[in-house]
């Protein structure tokens, strides 16, 4: 046979393969079968399986998770075969690509251990979070039903929790064991007291369920009714027995009550029947009083809204809805016939009418002098008092018209008596000053000079609450001029004008100081007064402005 070389070994004459490594030629086997060619492929196809197991190897060290224990086991088979293997190639390089491995592999098994320590920590805090919400529920919880499901929760999250370290975890599985059986201790407690409070409970519902059946035949419905109530109130605050229990002596309950309300709702039905016939009643005795309005004949409404009251009081109750529709009803007509009277009463007033007369006469006595004055102004040629003497002419004459309109109206009207009751309580003389532009002035010092006087309601000492009427016309008469001249000079004097409101509407005035004897007006108040009329017969001619 003939002799053979490899790169990492050869094959002898006599058949014999050797592998060289590092420490020299090694015998790996005789081949006798064929030539050194076939030996050496033979051998170096050994080779290529080492490595082809070395590649594995080091493929799922690098790419997989393959346990550190195994990996290094592997790594010393396979460097423990290496020292006999009989394979031809570079076993050297394979046993420094294996201790290679072996480096790797000890670095990922420290790797591992870190986690495998991060892995117990996190299991410890963890299980120490169930244990601790465990205890808290075992202390404090009386949501027993919840409670309960989750301290179940809670048990099972232990067990699929990863294990911590040993001793750690047998503490830990102590003290959850001891807050579960606190719990469940509680909770026996719980329920065995709410036993006892719940068979009182029941004795007390007896007792009311008893109550309302000895009253539910009674016919004194106002007592009863409010019995019923308290016996409710009572029932609310005893508190709950067991279901079963509860529910039956609900039922007895609330038969009781229902018989008794029933009897009663039957009776108020009947009741209810006849307030309604008395509200139709009052209803047309309504239409009829609705129909003196609005008020010709004072004496006539007054008669029928009499009877009409009297038939109204005899029907009697209503039922409670309408109530207040006919009440305010009747209200309304009474109060329009009430001011009926009482506007025909102040319109036919005598001291009215006596105080309006009294008016008429002072402004036809000024006028004549303010005549003989004009008379006297004319003869002497002085211009200037003849034009205030004709102002002042022309305004009176205005206010004459005025009064004598009103005191046709007085004297037109019937003279009737008193209302048959007391009016309103009458108002003390509330005084409307006007200015120049017709707004409201503050009143001066030292009199009442200056202002229109509107007086509203007044009252009569003598005579308590007096009803009088308000003078139709001219309402207040201010004082006359200081020094007693008919027409001042300049408008420095218009404190010494007269203000008169003339007015449609009737009012109250009480009573005055005394006639008033002359009156006095500034020469161009005169003209202004004559450029300005009352828009309305109730709005005041002011007659003299400061």
């Amino acid at each position: 046979m003939s002799t053979a070389y490899h790169p990492w070994g050869r094959v002898d004459a006599d058949g014999t393969v050797y592998v060289r490594t590092a420490d020299g030629e090694r015998v790996i086997g005789s081949w006798q079968a064929g030539s050194p060619e076939e030996a050496i492929a033979f051998y170096q196809r050994k080779y290529e399986a080492l490595e082809t197991e070395v590649v594995l190897l080091e493929q799922r060290i690098s790419a997989t998770d393959m346990a550190p224990a195994q990996a290094a086991a592997t790594v010393q088979r396979l460097i423990a075969s290496l020292s006999d293997a009989n394979a031809l190639g570079d076993l050297d390089g394979l046993r420094v690509r294996l201790e290679r491995l072996t480096e790797d592999v000890g670095q990922r098994r420290e790797e591992a251990k870190a986690a495998r320590e991060q892995a117990r920590v996190q299991a410890k805090q963890i299980k120490e979070g169930i244990v601790a919400e465990a205890e808290q529920i075992a202390a404090e919880a009386t949501h027993w039903k919840s409670s309960g499901e989750r301290m179940r929760e809670l048990l099972e999250e232990w067990k699929a929790a990863p294990h911590a370290d040993r001793a750690a975890e047998a503490l830990l599985w102590k003290r959850l064991s001891a807050a579960r059986n606190a719990f469940t201790k509680r909770r026996k407690a719980f329920f065995a007291t709410l036993e006892a409070e719940r068979e009182d409970v029941r004795a007390r519902k007896e007792s009311l369920c008893a109550e309302a059946e000895a009253l539910s035949g009674s016919a004194d419905w106002g007592p009863t009714t409010s019995a019923f109530r308290e016996l409710m109130r009572k029932w609310k605050d005893a508190g709950r027995a067991d279901r079963e229990a509860e529910t039956e002596l609900w039922k007895r309950f609330r038969a009781a009550q229902d018989k008794f309300f029933t009897a009663r709702a039957e009776v108020f039905s009947a009741k209810d029947a006849a307030l309604r016939e008395h509200a139709e009643a009052k209803q047309q005795l309504l239409d009829q009083a609705q129909a003196l309005l609005p008020v010709t004949d004072n004496r006539a409404a007054r008669s029928a809204l009499r009877g009409i009251q009297e038939r109204w009081e005899q029907i009697g109750a209503v039922p409670r809805d309408s109530r207040e529709h006919l009440e305010s009803g009747l209200r309304r007509v009474e109060e329009a016939v009430r001011k009926a009277e009482e506007t025909q009463w102040r319109r036919s007033n005598p001291e009215a009418l006596a105080r309006a007369e009294g008016t008429v006469a002072q402004l036809r006595t000024t006028i004549a002098q303010l005549e003989d004055r004009l008379a006297k102004a004319r003869e002497l040629g002085d211009t200037r008092a003849v034009h205030n003497a004709e102002e002042a002419l022309t305004a009176r004459r205005a206010w004459l018209e005025e009064a004598e309109h009103t005191l046709a109206e007085f004297s037109s009207l019937p003279q009737g008596g008193r209302p048959p009751w007391n009016p309103p309580h009458a108002r003390c003389g509330t005084y409307r000053s006007t200015t120049r532009s017709g707004g409201r002035r503050p009143p001066r010092p030292g009199g009442l000079a200056g202002h229109a006087g509107d007086v509203v309601d007044a009252v009569d000492g003598a005579n308590g609450a007096q009803h009088v009427a308000e003078v139709l016309g001219i309402a207040h008469l201010e004082r006359e001029a200081a020094d007693r001249h008919p027409v001042p000079a300049g408008r420095h004097r218009g404190g010494q004008d007269v203000d008169v409101l003339v007015g449609q509407h009737p009012g109250h005035v009480g009573e005055q100081p005394g006639p008033v004897e002359r009156l006095h007006l500034d020469g161009d108040q005169e003209h202004r007064a004559l450029g300005r009329g009352p828009v309305d017969l109730d709005h005041p001619l002011a007659l003299g402005l400061a």
